[in-house]
C-alpha cells in the first residue's frame, strides 16, 4: 500500500542505521503529556483487532497518509502545515504491506481523540434524533456505546453532501517502518 510520512530527518537516519524504527512515545508530545493516551491505546487495540500484529516492544503506531483532499498522493506540503513553520521535514513515501496498515478517517479520528460519541448522520436532523437517544443511556452504557462507535472510524469510502464529509483525508497507522518500505524521500520546510 502505497502511503507518505511526514517525519524529522533524525526518523529517517535511524531507518537508514537501524534498518528500522517504530513510534518513540517520549517524542510525541501528545503521548507523553496524556492528553491523547487512551486515544493511541484505543487505535493500537483496534489495529490488533483488525489483525495488525504488534511486536511486544512497540507500544504506538507510526502515522501516515493514505488519501490526501480525495486523491491517493502525496500531501500537498506547500500550503499545509505538518510541523512548526521554518522546520525542515521528511516527505517519505511508502509502500507498507497491506496486513499491516489500518486505515482510517482523518476527521472521524478527532471523536476518539475528543473522546466523543461518533455517530452515524448525514443531516442535522439525523444528528439530533441520535445525539437525544445517546444522552438518554445511563452513563455506563453511553461509555460502552461511545467506545463501540469509534469502531467507525474505519469507514474511509468516498461520501460527502452537505453536512458529512468521509473518505477526503484518510491516514494509516502501522508499527514499524522498515528501511524497505522506503520508495523517496523529499525534504521541505514546514511553512
Amino acid at each position: 500500500m502505497r502511503l507518505w510520512t511526514i517525519q524529522p530527518k533524525e526518523v529517517y537516519e535511524q531507518v537508514i542505521k537501524n534498518g528500522y524504527v517504530t513510534c518513540d512515545p517520549t517524542l510525541a508530545p501528545d503521548i507523553v503529556d496524556n492528553s491523547f493516551t487512551k486515544a493511541y491505546k484505543y487505535i493500537v487495540k483496534l489495529m490488533q483487532s483488525r489483525g495488525v500484529v504488534k511486536p511486544s516492544n512497540v507500544d504506538y503506531p507510526i502515522w501516515a497518509w493514505h488519501t490526501y483532499n480525495w486523491r491517493h498522493h502525496k500531501p500537498d506540503l506547500r500550503t499545509v502545515k505538518f510541523g512548526k513553520r521554518g522546520d525542515k521535514m521528511l516527505c517519505i513515501e511508502l509502500e507498507v504491506p497491506d496486513n499491516e496498515v489500518l486505515l482510517t478517517d482523518f476527521d472521524a479520528w478527532h471523536f476518539v481523540l475528543n473522546n466523543s460519541y461518533l455517530d452515524t448522520s448525514t443531516n442535522e436532523e439525523e444528528f439530533d434524533r441520535q445525539h437525544d437517544w445517546f444522552d438518554k443511556l445511563p452513563i455506563k452504557q453511553r461509555e460502552q456505546v461511545k467506545i463501540k462507535s469509534w469502531e467507525r472510524i474505519t469507514n474511509v469510502s468516498k461520501f460527502k453532501n452537505d453536512w458529512i464529509s468521509r473518505g477526503e483525508y484518510v491516514q494509516a497507522t502501522f508499527f514499524v517502518l522498515k528501511a524497505e518500505y522506503i520508495r523517496k524521500v523529499q525534504e521541505f520546510t514546514c511553512r
